[in-house]
């Protein structure tokens, strides 16, 4: 082996302990600021077992969504919600939940996915995805958004959504 050769080799392998020089600092933790909250009516449809759990098929009936100062900003429009999803033998429920919202302040629609985890009819944490042509909420798609679902033994759900801040 040439002296060059081992100089290079060892040269290289040195490079691997070095800390990278450009690597940036930590990343501050994203905020979430409040979006929406409000209920929804959930009625189960069927419970069909499966391999791994059951496969849950429920009707989102109604609900509505209120901006943080209180106002109404949303309705649910009736008979476009549908929510499946997988209710593992181990409690936890996969949710996918979808229905379709008009907008108060300008009359407008939006589709709203919600892909989520956590305990069936106790709490669900999920990410919401908004699709809208609304030119005052023509923003949240492309916004990641953060929806938190909760069941009272009693009434509605519970739902808020918290967007995450701009840097």
């Amino acid at each position: 082996m040439s002296f060059s050769f081992i100089l290079v080799l060892v040269a290289q392998v040195a490079c691997l302990f070095l800390p990278v020089a450009a690597a940036p600092g930590a990343v501050p933790a994203p905020t979430l600021d409040p979006l929406f909250s409000g209920s929804l009516t959930v009625d189960l449809v069927t419970l069909i077992d499966g391999p791994i759990g059951g496969r849950v098929s429920a009707k989102i009936t109604d609900g509505v969504l209120f901006n943080p100062n209180g106002t109404l900003a949303a309705t649910v429009v009736p008979g476009t919600g549908i929510g499946n999803g997988i209710l593992a033998d181990d409690g936890i429920f996969l949710a996918s939940i979808m229905f379709t919202v008009q907008f108060a302040a300008d009359n407008t629609y939006a589709y709203v996915a919600v892909q989520g985890v956590g305990k069936q009819f106790v709490q669900d944490l999920g990410y919401v995805h908004i699709e809208t042509d609304s030119e005052v909420w023509d923003n949240l798609n492309s916004h990641f958004i953060v929806g938190n679902v909760t069941f009272p033994k009693v009434g509605p759900s519970i739902m808020n959504a918290y967007i995450v801040a701009d840097a």
